[in-house]
């Protein structure tokens, strides 16, 4: 929130011209022409006992040089400019972001791209136990809410043999992408999620296409830890190939998950630390949406429902090529 309104706070003012006055003052003042033109000012001022030098252009620019130097705004704008963490960050623009104070339809979606494009319903897919529906996303208090319950229902489900297929699920969840209204290739995604110390569902937010591949897990945290990794396969192949996979443990609370794509590497962190780098077999991959779900693949034992995943932001940046 800091860095929000630091931001803000360094564009306003950059955008107002005022560094760039002082600048310009400074330099002008620090040259040696001007101080020659002041030396001999006073000198002449003091010869014909006017107050010529008061009146002069070096004066009123020494005067407002004097006055913007000792100004507490420029002074935190140069003292932010020469932060290294505040630099850091500045050289990435926002282009997305939900704080979820309400649930904006124009933002998101409620179930499996294919199902909003092609059938207007929600579908399974692959080995899913739950059904996605919208009425397990819920925002309240500045937070969004996917829910995984115990129902039986009737659904859809798309089978690779028959189709779209009809089948009974024992389970209902939650989740969200923004396949209609925002694609990225490149640049930075984040979110602020609350993790349990156990859980045997998945927690994901995950980048995907129209293809489904490439699929990159920003984070997906279940009864096997913290996983992150990118899967290059392709559709029809019995076997994904899948690059960069590692576990970590985490205690319970919210944490900020970060992933950096960029034209070289891929970075993984949690709470600004990296847990996770990659250089090679890189994507290459059209602008892809982003995804928040809670579900799981596994069968489940003796589990206790239903269980919440609460989001409290997500935002996407592009990096500057100007900084």
């Amino acid at each position: 929130m800091k860095f929000r309104e630091d931001h803000r706070f360094f564009t306003a003012l950059k955008a107002s011209g005022l560094p760039d006055r002082y600048q310009k003052l400074e330099e002008k003042i620090g040259s040696d022409d001007f101080n020659i033109r002041c030396r001999q000012l006073r000198k002449f001022s003091w010869k014909r006992k006017a107050e010529r030098w008061k009146e002069s252009e070096a004066f009123h620019d020494l005067r407002a040089y004097r006055r913007l130097k000792k100004d507490p705004e420029l002074r935190r704008y140069y003292e932010l400019k020469k932060d290294p963490v505040f630099y850091q960050y500045r050289s990435w623009s926002l282009t997305f972001e939900d704080h979820f104070n309400t649930f904006e339809r124009s933002k998101w979606i409620t179930r499996y791209y294919a199902g909003e494009r092609f059938l207007q319903a929600t579908y399974g897919v692959g080995r899913d136990v739950q059904l996605f529906i919208p009425d397990n996303v819920r925002v309240r208090e500045g937070h969004l809410y996917l829910e995984f319950r115990q129902q039986q229902i009737n659904g859809k489900y798309w089978d690779p043999r028959w189709g779209i297929i009809t089948k009974d699920y024992g389970y209902t969840s939650g989740m969200v992408n923004t396949a209609l209204s925002f694609r990225q290739k490149l640049g930075r995604f984040e979110v602020k999620l609350e993790i349990p110390a156990d859980s045997s569902l998945d927690y994901c937010f995950w980048l995907t296409g129209d293809r489904f591949y490439p699929h990159i897990n920003i984070v997906k945290f279940g009864s096997k830890g913290y996983e992150a990794g990118c899967f290059l396969g392709n559709p029809g192949e019995e076997q994904d190939v899948e690059q960069l996979k590692r576990k970590v443990r985490l205690k319970s609370g919210f944490y900020i998950f970060t992933f950096d794509w960029l034209e070289d590497r891929m970075i993984w962190k949690i709470n600004d630390c990296v847990v996770k780098t990659l250089k090679i077999h890189l994507p290459d991959a059209p602008a892809l949406y982003a995804c928040l779900s809670l579900g799981t693949t596994e069968e489940l034992g003796e589990v206790r429902l239903p269980e919440m995943m609460k989001v409290e932001w997500v935002r996407f940046y592009t990096k500057n090529k100007f900084d």
